[in-house]
């Protein structure tokens, strides 16, 4: 799999990224999540995740040519808005 990098909201090695994949995907890297009453909202198959990042990092959007902060839903839920202004982000196998 070949990454290309969108962006990021700080220039902190460790904030949350996100990148197009050449498999018409997209990789986000965020934080882990440790609240259960975020991860008993969403149905986790084996082999999948969930990352949490802020809202603003699909602004990066753009780079791949999409509209700003604009995405397709495939899945429900594919993302949860959380009070803090972040998403949780599922994550595929």
């Amino acid at each position: 799999m070949q990454l290309r990098f969108l962006g990021k909201n700080s220039k902190s090695v460790d904030c949350p990224m996100l990148y197009a994949t050449d498999r018409d995907t997209y990789l986000v890297q965020g934080w882990k999540i440790f609240a259960n009453d975020l991860l008993m909202q969403l149905t986790l198959a084996d082999g999948e995740t969930a990352a949490e990042v802020p809202t603003e990092l699909f602004e990066h959007l753009v780079n791949d040519g999409l509209p700003a902060g604009e995405f397709a839903r495939l899945e429900d839920p594919l993302m949860i808005l959380t009070p803090g202004g972040t998403y949780v982000s599922r994550a595929g196998r």
